[in-house]
């Protein structure tokens, strides 16, 4: 009965080994991270993101805007822990907070320039997108915040810029608050 336990395991082995044709992304398709923020479902690039992690402690910091929620040590590195749900309601996109359903996640990201540990609800899913299927953003027209909201998906989530967001002055520390 061991051997074919062990030839059993070695064919599992070997079959989930081979790369997944179906999964395979095609020039032009972008992985997303999908987030879930109240209500409201928005997705980055996934090569931004470094980690989901479940919430741990977060130390506040005096004096911040209240967006910042404080810095989150990870494996011995702080991180500025950034509370999506209450920058979007700051920048106008949400008309308030809605309460956390479940287990909030933080959600390490480093686009260029900076790493920062992402507060949201959950972290629902990973998934392929055609560039084509993303259409322009519900959004009129608002400068910046046009280039933080690039599009939105047939199933209304919202797609993210982060290197837009982080260029956002109101996410500077000593730089305007909403």
């Amino acid at each position: 009965m061991g051997d074919d336990l062990q030839a059993v395991l070695e064919a599992r082995a070997k079959a989930l080994a081979q790369p997944l044709a179906a999964a395979a992304l095609t020039q032009g398709d972008l992985q997303l991270v999908v987030l879930q923020v109240g209500d409201e479902r928005y997705a980055l690039r996934s090569e931004w993101v470094e980690e989901v992690q479940p919430l741990s402690r977060i130390t506040p910091v005096p004096g911040l805007a209240h967006h910042w929620r404080g810095l989150v040590n990870l494996r011995g590195r702080l991180f500025p822990v950034l509370d999506l749900q209450q920058y979007l309601v700051d920048i106008g996109l949400l008309n308030g907070r809605a309460a956390p359903v479940g287990d909030q996640r933080l959600v390490l990201v480093a686009p260029p320039g900076c790493t920062v540990a992402l507060l949201v609800d959950d972290v629902p899913a990973v998934r392929s997108l055609a560039q084509t299927d993303i259409e322009p953003s519900l959004v009129e027209p608002q400068g910046a915040l046009n280039a933080v909201l690039p599009g939105i998906t047939a199933d209304l989530t919202t797609i993210l810029d982060l290197p837009a967001m982080f260029a956002d002055q109101r996410l500077l520390v000593g730089g305007k608050h909403a």
